[in-house]
C-alpha cells in the first residue's frame, strides 16, 4: 500500500505484527517452611512444598489435615530434621530425606517415595 506524502513522493507503510508468546506451563514455585514452628495445612497447595530444606536442627513440624490437597504435579518433601504428620487430606508425591520423619495416620497418599 502506498501513500502520497507532501512533495508527491511515495512511501510504503509497513504494518508490523507483534506476536505474544505465552507459555502453557506454569512457573515452578516452591514453598519453603523452615522456622522450627508447627504449621497446619487444611487447604489445597498448588506448589512444591519443602520442609526444612537446607536447614538442619530446626525440627519444623507440618500437619496435613482434612481438606488439604497437594495435587499430582507437586511434591511434599521433608528434609533434615523435619516432621510431617499426615492426619488427613490427600498427598500424591511424598518424600523424606535426611533425618526427617513422616507419620501417616490418615488421609490418602497415592504415591510415595522415601529417599535418604
Amino acid at each position: 500500500m502506498y501513500k502520497s506524502v507532501k512533495g508527491g513522493a511515495k512511501s510504503r507503510r509497513v504494518a508490523a505484527a507483534v506476536v505474544l508468546f505465552v507459555s502453557a506451563s506454569p512457573v515452578m514455585a516452591v514453598i519453603h517452611i523452615r522456622d522450627g514452628l508447627t504449621h497446619d495445612i487444611d487447604y489445597q497447595i498448588n506448589d512444591f512444598l519443602f520442609v526444612d530444606n537446607k536447614s538442619p536442627g530446626l525440627k519444623t513440624t507440618l500437619n496435613i489435615l482434612d481438606g488439604a490437597t497437594i495435587p499430582s504435579r507437586y511434591y511434599l518433601v521433608g528434609w533434615e530434621d523435619s516432621i510431617i504428620n499426615i492426619l488427613g487430606g490427600s498427598v500424591y508425591y511424598l518424600g523424606a530425606r535426611g533425618n526427617s520423619q513422616v507419620i501417616i495416620s490418615g488421609g490418602i497418599n497415592r504415591r510415595q517415595y522415601i529417599c535418604s
